[in-house]
């Protein structure tokens, strides 16, 4: 189903690629959610103290860094696996 929220065209410079981008009315779409997010963040938070939202802030950034380096981290090791199965 097209909803017009983005369009496709012909990468000029790359025949096997499509370029996409949104159109104003996917703007608009994104631009709404956006607003409806930060809203429901805000009422989620709005029992917090701020020293306990910068607390939950802090936390959230080291499991994120933890994530992210445990991402990096195994595709370290699978690379390491693969190459002492294939050796």
């Amino acid at each position: 189903m097209e909803a017009g929220l983005v369009e496709r065209r012909a990468d000029p410079d790359d025949r096997r690629g499509t370029l996409v981008r949104l159109t104003e009315e996917g703007k608009a779409a994104i631009d709404a959610a956006l607003e409806t997010h930060v809203r429901n963040e805000e009422r989620l938070l709005e029992g917090m103290a701020a020293d306990e939202v910068e607390a939950l802030n802090e936390l959230l950034r080291r499991l994120l860094a933890s994530l992210e380096g445990k991402v990096e981290h195994d595709g370290e090791a699978g690379a390491e696996r693969g190459a002492v199965a294939d050796g």
